[in-house]
Order: C-alpha cells, then sequence, then structure tokens
C-alpha cells in the first residue's frame, strides 16, 4: 500500500499524459440556469468581475453565483434541479458527463432528482461532502454564523462525508453537523417556506411530459416545450415542435444574444422561456410559413452544441448574419474535436447517414446547400460590433438579409470575430456580489479539476487563433502560469463507508404535511414500511454474516498462529540438532587426528616426547570435557528455551481463549441490541400503525362531520326551499286577494256608473213628462 502511494503521483501522470486526446472533447452536456427571480449575481468561470445572471445561460466547471436578499434561481442538471434560495454563494466545481460537484460556501439549495440514471451530484459545504444516492427531494442549508450544515431528506437517501466519519441519511432525517469530524444533532426539517414555494413552482413536471416521447431524457429543459408550443406529425420529419406565443416575423437564434464560453467559444443564449432545448439540440425547418422544430432521435445520447447554425459574414458591409441548420445537415464545430465527438454530435442531433459525416469531418472544405436558405427573407444581419458586445439582438438596429448578399457572403462554422471580456458577461456588471463568501474552504471526495484559466490570459492565444476557441492542449499550457483572484479553498478527504445514523428518523411538520395529497402520503407510508422491513432484512442478514466472519477469522487466525509457532519451534529444534551433530562430528573427527597424531607420535619421538604427548593429551582431554560441558549447558539452555517457548504458546492459547469469549460476549451483547433494535423497530411499526390507524380514524371522522355537514345543509337547503314555497305561496294568495280586491272595486264603480245611468234616465222621464 505505501508503495501504491508513493507512486500515485507518477501514475496519475502518467493517465494525464494518455489522456490528453480525451481531454480535447469538450463535455456533452452543460448546467442550465432555468429560472430566477430578484437580484442574482453571475461570475463567469475564470473571471473577478460579477455581472448580472442570464437567464437560459449554460453553466459550466468554474461558474459562480450570488443569490441576495430576497433572489432565487433554478439550475438544470439534467433530469436533476437545483433551488438556490437567498443569500446563498455556489460554485460549479465540475460539471461533465459523469458528476455534478457544486461548492456551498453559504445558504439553502434544495435539489431534487426525478432519475436514478443520472450523473453523481455532490454537494461541498465547510463541515461535509453531500452525495445523493438516488432520486428524492433533498435540503442542505449552511449557516457561517454557527459554522454548521444541516441536511434534510424528505425522500430519498443520501451520504454525507467528514474527515473522520460517514453517515447514511434517509427518508424524512434531518441532522445538523458542526465541525468536520461530523459531530450531529437531530433537528425538525426545516418547514415549508418561500424557497419550496418557489421551487415547486418552477420545477419542470417530467412525468406529465408530451415532449418525453419525442426527445432523449437527457436533453435539458425539454419539458419547457409542453407549455410553450405544440407537437404534430409531418411525414417527411417525423415528429415537430411549433412555438406559440410569438409574433408573425418571429424565427430562430433572433431574440437574444451571442457570448462566448469556453471550450466552445460563440454561444447562443435566447430570451424566450423555452429558449435552451431548440437551440442547442435538435434542427429547425421551414414549412408552411412557420418555423418548427425537429428534435433528434430519441435513442441516442443527447450532445449539447453552443449553436447549431452557420455564419454568414459580409467583408463589404462588415455585417454578420446566421441561418439554423436544417434536418440532416451537418454541424461543424469552430473548436477542436475528435472524429468521435464529430459523429456524435450530429448523428444524436439529426437524422443523417454516418458516411455523410463522415465525409464532412475528413472534407472540411465540402460545399453545402442550406435547406433554410429559402427563408432568407426571416434572417436579419448587425455590425460586428453589436455582436461582439453581446447586445440583445431584438433591442439593437438590424437589417434585412436581402437574396443578392449570399453571392458575395462567405459562409463558416464562426464568425471571424475577436471576443473580448464583454462577450464572456454577456451584460452589464453589478456591484451586488458576495465579499469573500465564495473563497470559504470546503471539503470534497472527488477532487475537482484546476480553477478555468481568466478570458485574459487566453485571450492573446485567441487572437493569435483569428478568433476561434482554444483547445484543451493549448489551455493546459496556460494551467501552471495562471493565479486566479478567487482561488478554491478545496481539502479532498478519503471517503470512508457510511453508517447509518442512530437517531430515530423525525416525521415531517405538519405544514408540510398539508402539502402532499392523501394518496401520496398513504404510498410514501407503504414505502417507509416496506422500506423499514427491508432495513430490518439487511441488518439481519449483515449481523449474520458478521458473525460468520468473525468465526472464520478467529478459526483462521487460531490455526495461523498455531502453525506458524509450530513450525518456527520445529525450524529451530531442527537447526539446532544439525548444530549439534556438526559439533559432534567435528569433535570426532577432531579426537581421530589426535589418535593418529598419538600414535605417530608414540612410535617416531622418544619416551619424553611421549610424557610430553600424554600431557597435550591430558590437556586436550581436560578442554575436550569442558567443551562437552558446555556443550551440556548450552542443551538445557535450549531446552529451557523450548520450555518456555511452550509456556509462550501456552499463555497465547489462553489469551486466545479469552479473546474468544470477549468475542463471544460481544456477539451476544450485540444480537441483544439488535433484539432491542427489532424490539424498538416493531414499537415503532406498531407505533406508526396506531399513528396511521388514528389519522385513518381522523379522516374517517372527518369525512363522518363532512357527511352530517353536508345532511344538515341539505336539510337547512330544504327548509329554505320550503320557506321559498310558502313566501311564494303567501305572496300568491295576496295577489288573489289584491286581484279580489280589485276587481271588487271595479265592480263597484261599475254598479255606481250602472246606478247613476238609471237615476240619469228616471230624471231624463220625469222631466219629459
Amino acid at each position: 500500500m505505501s508503495i501504491f502511494i508513493r507512486l500515485r503521483p507518477f501514475i496519475a501522470l502518467i493517465i494525464l499524459i494518455f489522456c490528453v486526446d480525451l481531454l480535447a472533447d469538450p463535455p456533452m452536456r452543460v448546467a442550465r440556469l432555468s429560472a430566477t427571480k430578484g437580484q442574482i449575481s453571475f461570475l463567469p468561470a475564470g473571471e473577478d468581475t460579477w455581472a448580472q445572471a442570464l437567464r437560459n445561460r449554460p453553466l459550466i466547471t468554474g461558474d459562480s453565483l450570488w443569490n441576495d436578499i430576497n433572489g432565487n434561481a433554478m439550475i438544470q442538471l439534467g433530469k436533476a434541479n437545483l433551488c438556490v434560495g437567498s443569500n446563498t454563494a455556489l460554485s460549479l466545481l465540475n460539471i461533465n458527463d459523469e458528476i455534478a460537484q457544486i461548492q456551498l460556501s453559504e445558504g439553502t439549495v434544495i435539489l431534487v432528482i426525478d432519475s436514478r440514471k443520472e450523473q453523481r451530484i455532490e454537494i461541498d459545504t465547510p463541515n461535509l461532502a453531500f452525495v445523493a444516492r438516488e432520486k428524492g427531494y433533498y435540503r442542505i442549508k449552511v449557516d457561517p454564523k454557527t459554522q454548521t450544515t444541516t441536511v434534510s431528506l424528505r425522500n430519498g437517501i443520501a451520504n454525507v462525508y467528514g474527515k473522520t466519519n460517514s453517515y447514511i441519511i434517509k427518508k424524512n432525517q434531518s441532522l445538523q453537523f458542526n465541525g468536520m469530524n461530523l459531530r450531529y444533532t437531530p433537528t425538525k426539517p426545516a418547514p415549508f417556506d418561500g424557497l419550496n414555494s418557489w421551487c415547486n413552482k418552477n420545477l419542470p413536471y417530467h412525468r406529465e411530459s408530451i415532449t418525453l416521447k419525442y426527445v432523449a431524457e437527457d436533453v435539458v429543459g425539454y419539458a419547457d416545450l409542453d407549455r410553450y408550443g405544440s407537437w404534430e406529425r409531418i411525414a417527411e420529419y417525423g415528429p415537430v415542435w411549433t412555438p406559440s406565443r410569438v409574433h408573425k416575423n418571429w424565427s430562430p437564434y433572433q431574440e437574444g444574444r451571442w457570448i462566448w464560453v469556453d471550450p466552445w467559444g460563440w454561444t447562443w443564449v435566447g430570451n424566450e422561456p423555452w429558449g435552451f432545448t431548440p437551440y442547442h439540440y435538435g434542427r429547425w425547418i421551414y414549412i408552411n410559413n412557420r418555423w418548427r422544430w425537429v428534435p433528434g432521435p430519441k435513442k441516442y445520447r443527447a450532445v449539447y452544441a453552443p449553436a447549431l447554425v452557420v455564419f454568414i459574414s459580409d467583408e463589404r458591409e462588415k455585417d454578420i448574419s446566421w441561418i439554423p441548420l436544417g434536418p440532416g445537415e451537418v454541424y461543424r464545430p469552430a473548436y477542436q474535436v475528435t472524429e468521435h465527438y464529430f459523429y456524435s454530435i450530429n448523428q444524436n442531433n439529426t437524422t443523417v447517414e454516418l458516411s455523410y459525416v463522415k465525409s464532412i469531418y475528413h472534407r472540411r472544405e465540402t460545399q453545402i446547400r442550406y435547406q433554410n436558405q429559402a427563408a432568407i427573407a426571416n434572417f436579419i444581419a448587425i455590425t460586428a460590433s453589436a455582436f461582439i458586445e453581446s447586445q440583445q439582438i431584438n433591442k439593437i438596429h438590424r437589417k434585412r438579409v436581402i437574396k443578392d448578399q449570399w453571392r458575395n457572403a462567405q459562409i463558416m462554422s464562426s464568425p471571424e470575430v475577436i471576443p473580448t471580456a464583454t462577450s464572456v458577461y454577456g451584460t452589464r456588471t453589478t456591484k451586488i456580489k458576495p465579499s469573500t463568501i465564495i473563497n470559504r474552504p470546503v471539503i470534497a471526495v472527488t477532487q475537482a479539476p484546476p480553477p478555468p484559466v481568466s478570458f485574459e490570459s487566453k485571450e492573446t492565444l485567441i487572437k493569435e487563433n483569428r478568433g476561434k476557441p482554444l483547445d484543451e492542449k493549448e489551455i493546459l499550457k496556460l494551467q501552471p502560469a495562471t493565479t486566479t483572484h478567487n482561488e478554491r479553498k478545496i481539502e479532498v478527504i478519503s471517503s470512508t463507508t457510511p453508517q447509518d445514523i442512530t437517531s430515530t428518523p423525525i416525521s415531517m411538520p405538519e405544514a408540510d404535511k398539508a402539502q402532499e395529497k392523501p394518496a401520496q402520503e398513504v404510498q410514501m407510508r407503504e414505502q417507509e414500511k416496506a422500506e423499514q422491513e427491508r432495513a430490518l432484512h439487511e441488518q439481519e442478514k449483515t449481523a449474520a454474516q458478521d458473525a460468520q466472519l468473525r468465526e472464520q477469522e478467529k478459526t483462521a487466525q487460531e490455526t495461523a498462529a498455531s502453525q506458524k509457532q509450530a513450525k518456527a519451534l520445529e525450524q529451530e529444534k531442527t537447526a539446532q540438532e544439525i548444530q549439534m551433530r556438526e559439533q559432534e562430528k567435528a569433535l570426532e573427527q577432531e579426537r581421530a587426528l589426535r589418535e593418529q597424531e598419538k600414535t605417530a607420535q608414540e612410535t617416531a619421538t622418544s619416551q619424553e616426547q611421549a610424557k610430553a604427548l600424554e600431557q597435550e593429551k591430558t590437556a586436550q582431554e581436560i578442554q575436550m570435557r569442558e567443551q562437552e560441558k558446555a556443550l551440556e549447558q548450552e542443551r538445557a539452555l535450549r531446552e529451557q528455551a523450548k520450555a518456555a517457548q511452550k509456556a509462550l504458546i501456552r499463555e497465547q492459547e489462553k489469551a486466545l481463549e479469552q479473546e474468544r469469549a470477549l468475542r463471544e460476549q460481544e456477539n451476544a451483547a450485540q444480537d441483544a441490541q439488535l433484539r432491542e433494535q427489532e424490539k424498538a423497530l416493531e414499537q415503532e411499526r406498531a407505533l406508526r400503525e396506531q399513528e396511521n390507524a388514528a389519522q385513518e380514524a381522523q379522516l374517517r371522522e372527518q369525512e363522518k362531520a363532512q357527511e352530517q355537514e353536508r345532511v344538515l345543509r341539505e336539510q337547512e337547503n330544504a327548509a329554505q326551499d320550503a320557506q321559498l314555497r310558502e313566501q311564494e305561496k303567501a305572496q300568491e294568495q295576496e295577489r288573489v286577494l289584491r286581484e279580489q280586491k280589485e276587481a271588487q272595486i271595479q265592480a263597484e264603480k261599475e254598479a255606481e256608473e250602472e246606478a247613476k245611468k238609471d237615476e240619469e234616465a228616471k230624471n231624463r222621464e220625469q222631466n219629459e213628462n
């Protein structure tokens, strides 16, 4: 392991050298600033001046955002969305095909993931590194005053990593972490506040999207097309989308601005609320006097493009114009790409033959007749200065392109104009920005790439390149000599195996429960119950496996220790016996030599010599006895060493036996703890069942009360109807009486008139008489 650690820098260097060609291609996906509210400040990658944020701007590695008071923003990350609250500072440490790594220095974010098949999402804070494990609803708050990070889960599972500890956080858990060693305190989940409301209002609804029937899931922003247009099928092109709520002379790539974004170069930012997907994926076609968007094949992975257009440059007029690419037309990037990327960005965005794409790749000078040239009356031209300054196209003076202009114009993949710092920002700078918030140190489990190079450092090379983007190799050459004003302080820690949180999950507040539908509550309870049963089963299984592993480990250790000790003793004993045999053999040879020497001396010398030899023999015998005595003492010492070794082995066996007993006690304690946990889970399950029963009873009571209220209302309505009928009847009777009275009065008047007439006639008769 130590050798690997020492060689790790060299391995990384070899990998870096080996992957230089792979780094030449830009990422196939970006993030998108999809919605804003209030004052949002934006800091482009590598720069040190803050500007106003632009909706629909693509966000890349190194970009930063600051939401001021009452400011909200939403960042789309494929099928995940990050809602950013007020007084919040964040930076995009790394955005590519595999990971979205975000630095959250201060404030609150809500992460909503709608799909399991997504890039890894990591949020790094001053206290911890947060990694979402599946789809869910996550809330993270960094409080610089208390120097804490609070993580709340409404749904999903996530890991949090500190310097020495790491934990698994599950549904309905909310924890506040202090320090970098993850000392935590259970807290109540945050109430349903303005950020939740704004986030839910602006979240795209992927499951109900009609557009998802026709586009790939990883097309960023596709859900917007449901609200702002309609789909139809045209025989020649298949499903096409037509925008609604646009004026009569509207055409694509006309309401917005051009900005410079590395590593792609000139990038279109549309003003329309749906103005992201149709400008970075697919193709446009002009049919029946209307523009329609044709998506790429649904079966292929989406590949982001800065703008799918070709440019027309008129050197006489010094003007620039552009037209959208049509279906089947090859997009030729202005930035350096590999052959594989060239195939992908074309085949994944339109239906086109691979052989044709290959021919264009190898012969870039091939002249193409573009389908949308027929709609030339829909296009406009602007001055190069307005283009470079990223002015809004729909708010500046522009003129229509005329057909004669095509005859002398040059068609190219990118206009030969040199960007400036203004082109990078795309909008005016702002005074509202964080001071040192963005520089606060954070911890991470993933190594982020080095800080991006500033535009000032690249400007000279871009000019030499005639306004085309630099490739990855050229940027890497600038990287070591570049220093950024916003140097990031990121401490990368080694990720340990996360442990379960021991605290009991805290239920959601009533205010949040009120936001959920009853059917969703029932589903969530069922999922939670199944999850708990699964967790209990996993705990039991893990405990059994741990016990088995400990027993196997113990047996293996005992066997290995015994075999090792026996082998060592046997080797030592064998070595000692061999040494003793060698010494005895040497003594025997020496004795034989002396006997031969004695015989020779006896026959060849005199008695004095024999006497001297006898004395020498006596001395040698004494010396031999001394050597034998020393050997006997050495043998005794060896026997003592053997006895000591046997005693040591017995002590080790005794220690192993004690350790075995301790392990058995520990296993018994763990079994008891597991039983207690099972009991606690059973009690919790019973309590939840009681709570569910109480809630169901409460719902039944509410339904009963509503039924009684309905009956009372019906009775009240019946009474009111009866009262109205009585009133109508009384009014009818009153009307009849009134009519009868009027008839009686009329009859009396008629009678009086008749009487008067009779009297007048009688008087006339009397006068005549």
